[in-house]
């Protein structure tokens, strides 16, 4: 046995506490900065500034005159800033390195990096890291706040008189691409008027907007043959008129809902033949009218439930996509729960007159199998598959994770329109590789998206390119 001797062990014991007294403390930072208007460069008085570090309270100061502000004392660590004002967009989040380890050796500027926070036009923070001659580390800020717009306006009934308590919707125009397909508007906002049947959307950034009147559910102050209405006096996107608001600025726009009467649309709802479930009527099938390229889930209130038929009453003529969904009965003891069996999606194009007997043949729901295969050269990893409907019958997500050799099964899909979503499954962050290609069968869908209850067996084939690390989702 190898025993030590006492001298080397007082020694050590004595030798200790002077080599620790010798490592000196790690010195406080400093963080100082501007926040300023990103259009005009202005300082922004009285800006509420947040400064966190994980598992610590978040700290809080506020601008001076000159938009200036500044946190001493602080210890060394990462943090986050980010900075607010009324009138303003919050700003991206910036990530402050003020670690007393430097990992670039030691010489003395760091370089911070960005997260953005809100949205695609709010400015980036800028972030200088410094150390002095004494070892205390500094670091500057510029926060830039983009100024938000609003619009304002009124909501009055066909004859004139405000709705209260109406919902109005606030869709950002899409960009048209070069192809000249352009995507429909995503939803931004949603608000309500108040008793004078006034509304006011804010926080929106720089762009052109449709405003529309929406009726909402139970609401009695509409009649059947109120329509939804857009600015401008449009029931359908197509004639609608964008109203464009830049940073800082209020626009109005008034909306007096449209008066219209409409046809119906009827017929029976039919189960797939020999399929399981398929023996005894049906609990009830939810029928929805969505008229195309429109984002509202609700566009005209046009649903219906049924047993074995179904009925939409004061339609308007237009192109409409036809969704049904029917479900099992509840195995819950107060009900829900229930399994959804079949489904249908279709176009119709509804004219004048009314439509009688327009059966409908509904089709299994059935899980999706598919394949993702890598572009030559590319290292194959596995990849998270999300695939999106929100449809108006429903929100749903299923996910799969694909296996080495690239297949996965996307289970309980309902019925709708899906759009797909891919990610690493490994790494830092949520790392997107470049999509080349989606297909169904002939169906493009990365163009047209993808349907659900679908035809044939046709895998889903999802070819991707090399992971970039550069471009987080």
């Amino acid at each position: 046995m190898n025993v030590r001797p006492v001298w080397f062990t007082l020694l050590f014991l004595l030798w200790l506490p002077a080599t620790l007294a010798q490592a000196p403390a790690p010195l406080p930072a400093d963080l100082e900065g501007d926040i300023v208007n990103s259009t005009t460069g202005a300082p922004v008085a009285g800006a509420r500034i947040k400064l966190e570090r994980s598992l610590a309270e978040p700290t809080y100061t506020r601008a001076d005159a000159h938009g200036h502000f500044r946190f001493g004392n602080l210890d060394p660590g990462i943090y986050t800033l980010s900075a607010g004002s009324p009138g303003f967009l919050k700003s991206s989040t910036a990530y402050v390195d003020l670690t007393a380890f430097r990992p670039d050796g030691g010489d003395g500027v760091m370089r911070g990096f960005i997260q953005v926070g809100y949205g695609s036009a709010v400015p980036a923070a800028t972030i200088t890291n410094s150390t002095d001659s004494s070892g205390t580390q500094h670091a500057k800020a510029t926060v830039p706040l983009l100024a938000y717009g609003v619009i304002t306006g009124k909501v009055t009934d066909p004859y004139g008189v405000p709705l209260a308590d109406t919902t109005v919707e606030v869709l950002a125009k899409a960009p048209v691409p070069a192809n000249g397909s352009a995507s429909p508007p995503a939803r931004s906002m949603q608000v309500r008027t108040n008793d004078k049947g006034e509304f006011r959307a804010a926080s929106l950034e720089p762009g052109s907007y449709y405003v529309v009147a929406n009726k909402s559910n139970g609401i009695t102050t509409w009649e059947s043959s109120y329509r939804i209405t857009y600015y401008g006096g449009a029931t359908d996107l197509a004639a609608a008129k964008p109203l464009t608001v830049g940073a800082g600025e209020q626009v109005r726009g008034d909306v007096s809902l449209v008066r219209k009467s409409g046809v119906h649309v009827a017929g029976r709802l039919i189960k797939p033949p020999g399929i399981e479930g398929s023996d005894g009527p049906m609990v009830y099938t939810n029928v929805a009218l969505v008229p195309e390229q429109n984002p509202l889930l609700n566009a005209n209130g046009l649903f219906a439930n049924g047993r074995d038929d179904y009925r939409l009453d004061d339609v308007l003529p237009g192109r409409y996509v036809l969704m049904a969904l029917s479900r099992d009965t509840s195995t819950g003891p107060f009900g829900g729960n229930q399994k959804e069996l079949f489904g249908l999606i279709r176009p119709i194009e509804v004219g004048d007159g009314d439509v009688d007997n327009f059966d409908l043949t509904l089709a299994p729901l059935r899980d999706i199998s598919g394949t993702v295969t890598y572009r030559e050269g590319c290292t194959p990893a596995p990849l998270h598959i999300t695939a999106q409907n929100r449809g108006p019958l429903g929100w749903r997500q299923p996910e799969a994770i694909s296996d080495a050799d690239g297949k996965f099964v996307l289970h309980a899909l309902t019925t709708g329109r899906y759009n797909f979503s891919i990610f690493a499954e490994a790494g830092p962050g949520r790392i997107m590789p470049p999509v080349i290609s989606i297909r169904h069968g002939a169906r493009d869908v990365l163009k047209d998206g993808f349907e659900s209850p679908y035809p044939g067996d046709e895998p889903i084939s999802i070819t991707v390119g090399c992971q970039n690390p550069g471009r987080p989702q």
